[in-house]
């Protein structure tokens, strides 16, 4: 089979490996497309995240989408052929963390395209069978690769606690915080508020329900938040950008005894917080990390009709593109929002 490796800092190369075989309890996915990630990009990019340091050749990639090829023993509800979409997290199911329903930080989780574990960038992925979820008729393969990150959005707004009417302010209008206001609408949300540096990006934020919009640009941020709140500040402030001034906006932007969630990641590993503030209000700091155990959640109301991914998908490439693929979407070009990755 096909695999796209990573060979270096910003190198792919196209290689072949050994066809998998399905393990007992195991479904053997024919993957179609592969979503760019932020997180793909660092590893493109730097070579690691933080701790996680790629050893190369190294196959990255977790939003992905295809059709079952083959199932291993044991495995009922799914037949060959059918379209499904992957949740990239194999958790262990035994550690005190997993036993409690939380599976997202469970210590000895795997993850697709996370080191050690090898990504989805490849013609063929074998994933435990309470992974691979099938997607209904109205759900493309594009949009089963969006899934992915509506899911973090979908779980960001149940660790928040959001209650139908709270104001929210969402910093960051790539691919999450999108995710994200698509979750805390159909959540019920009441004004939302969304920023970013983009204005392309802030357009579509707009299509998508946002209420009123700023380009964070030189500081502006923060002040258009205190005026379209009258001085209160939102209820729940949501921060999908991965940058200091983005942490620093949600922060300074949410009312006394509010809360402020932390989704995006910083290329580096350490970011400010200002305590005077956060302290002086009574500003939970909530982080996220990643979706635990949402993709039927997200399955259910991309299906049902409550949000729509079709806007977030925005260019497609074939494998022999990919790293043209990664540099426009590194760049924040010509309006891209998820690029896809056709296996």
């Amino acid at each position: 089979m096909k695999t796209i490796a990573l060979t270096g800092i910003g190198k792919f190369e196209q290689r072949e490996a050994p066809k998998l075989t399905p393990a007992k309890g195991e479904v053997l996915v024919r993957i179609r497309c592969v979503g760019i990630c932020g997180s793909d990009v660092h590893y493109w990019s730097q070579g690691r995240i933080g701790s996680q340091v790629v050893k190369y050749p190294f196959v990255i990639g977790h939003e992905c989408a295809g059709e079952v090829s083959e199932l291993g023993k044991g495995v009922t509800g799914l037949n060959p052929g059918q379209r499904v979409t992957i949740e990239p997290a194999v958790s262990c199911g035994q550690c005190e963390h997993c036993r409690i329903g939380r599976h997202n930080i469970c210590p000895n989780v795997r993850f697709l395209g996370t080191p050690p574990v090898g990504g989805a960038f490849r013609e063929f992925l074998s994933m435990p069978h309470e992974n691979v979820f099938s997607l209904p008729d109205n759900i493309s393969l594009e949009e089963g690769v969006v899934l992915e990150p509506f899911t973090i959005g979908v779980y960001s707004v149940i660790l928040s606690s959001l209650l139908p009417g709270d104001t929210v302010a969402i910093m960051g209008c790539g691919p999450i915080g999108l995710s994200t206001l698509l979750a805390v609408k159909a959540a019920g949300a009441g004004q939302i508020l969304a920023t970013d540096l983009i204005d392309d990006r802030l357009a579509v934020a707009s299509e998508m329900g946002a209420d009123f919009t700023c380009n964070a640009s030189k500081g502006a941020a923060v002040d258009f938040i205190m005026e379209e709140t009258k001085g209160r500040g939102a209820d729940i402030s949501f921060e999908a950008a991965g940058e200091q001034a983005a942490v620093s906006d949600a922060v300074a932007s949410t009312r006394i005894g509010g809360k402020c969630v932390i989704i995006g990641i910083p290329a580096k590993g350490t970011i400010e917080i200002d305590v005077d503030i956060a302290r002086r209000r009574e500003i939970p700091i909530i982080n996220v990390r990643r979706q635990n155990h949402s993709t039927a959640r997200a399955i259910t109301l991309a299906s049902n009709g409550n949000v729509s991914l079709k806007r977030m998908f925005t260019h497609r490439f074939k494998p022999e593109k990919i790293s043209e693929a990664f540099e426009l979407v590194s760049q924040r070009k010509d309006g891209v929002i998820k690029a896809v990755i056709e296996m």
